[in-house]
């Protein structure tokens, strides 16, 4: 019986979605047993923090990217702040002894005759030899993504049946097939990106997230109550992986040096929990402090009421890197990719 990972953005991690709709099948057909791993994130650079330590928990045969919905799309960005990330989730997904496959699905908005996403997912594609289905490029223009996705990106749970139908074969095919070999040189050294756990060492055990196939301990940061921990060492930081939820609010994070910053963690679609990353300017420090504001966020939900509880936002850790290891890899790709 294959593994099969999905990794993937809230597309991927929706309960009715494409992925749990080829894992009933698959399990149940005994062709394969399914792992989904998603979270609500912006860029491929969230999901870069958590996979090896997702793929170092059990051994899979395949492992399918869904990174193309993400809003760096419809942003104003460069090619390789696109494809660093997707190069180091390839290179971790081939380490691991895994087969990488390219799932592109779609999002409104996009003109796909000049989209820098799919150029540069092509590109990444062809160096590693990762298959592609581009279901975005085809799905373009036909009434489907219209019909099915009323928010322009979520689909309906027959829009997420209709995709899993669409792809399912090529799917299957892909993850039958032998794993092809990758002798090129790899860009990125392994643990470059880690999530920097602010449990069980540092605080006490009392929040926990079961949400997108990333079961985690938390830190509660409620208001009226400073969180300090101290990780033992300096790190360089550039994100914190926080839990979207009913209770959320705004939160603040203050670091050595008097390094502040402060985000809403809460948005139109916090009716449920779920796993998210925010982007924060990088810095380096060894000790954080964390508070929440205890008022109700004025967002209004995608459906049902705000929750009326007291505020608590749950942190799984702070999104960290060497820089060391990351910088001549990336003023390397600056040189011979995108000059």
């Amino acid at each position: 019986m294959k593994k099969v990972l999905f990794l993937g953005f809230s597309v991927t991690e929706q309960r009715w979605s494409y992925a749990y709709e080829l894992k009933d099948r698959w399990e149940n057909s005994g062709f394969a047993h399914v792992s989904i791993v998603a979270l609500g994130g912006f860029q491929p650079s969230s999901a870069l923090h958590y996979l090896e330590e997702v793929l170092a928990r059990d051994f899979y045969d395949t492992v399918v990217l869904e990174v193309s919905t993400s809003n760096w799309r419809i942003g104003s960005n460069r090619p390789i702040s696109f494809g660093w990330p997707l190069r180091y989730l390839v290179e971790s997904v081939l380490r691991a002894g895994a087969k990488p496959v390219f799932l592109c699905l779609p999002r409104t908005g996009i003109d796909y005759s000049a989209d820098l996403a799919t150029d540069v997912t092509r590109e990444v594609a062809n160096e590693y030899g990762v298959p592609l289905l581009q279901l975005d490029v085809e799905m373009a223009g036909n009434g489907v993504l219209e019909k099915m996705h009323p928010d322009g990106i979520h689909p309906t749970p027959e829009g997420a049946k209709w995709t899993a139908n669409r792809i399912e074969d090529e799917l299957k095919a892909l993850i039958a097939s032998e794993r092809p070999s990758f002798k090129n040189e790899y860009f990125f050294q392994p643990n470059t990106f880690w999530v920097e756990k602010l449990l069980p060492s540092t605080a006490p055990d009392d929040y926990r997230i079961d949400r997108g196939g990333y079961p985690s301990n938390c830190a509660s940061i409620t208001p009226n109550k400073v969180r300090y921990f101290d990780v033992g060492r300096e790190i360089t930081v550039f994100g914190i992986m926080i839990g979207h939820c009913p209770t959320g609010s705004k939160i603040t994070m203050i670091a050595d040096g008097g390094i502040s910053w402060t985000a809403l963690a809460y948005d139109e679609f916090c009716y449920y929990q779920r796993i998210t990353v925010r982007q924060t300017p990088e810095f380096t420090a060894r000790t954080f402090a964390f508070t929440v504001s205890r008022d109700l966020p004025d967002v209004k939900l995608a459906k049902g009421e705000p929750s009326q509880d007291d505020r608590c936002v749950p942190v799984l850790g702070l999104n960290a890197r060497n820089m060391d290891a990351f910088k001549p890899a990336f003023m390397r790709l600056q040189r011979q990719r995108y000059k």
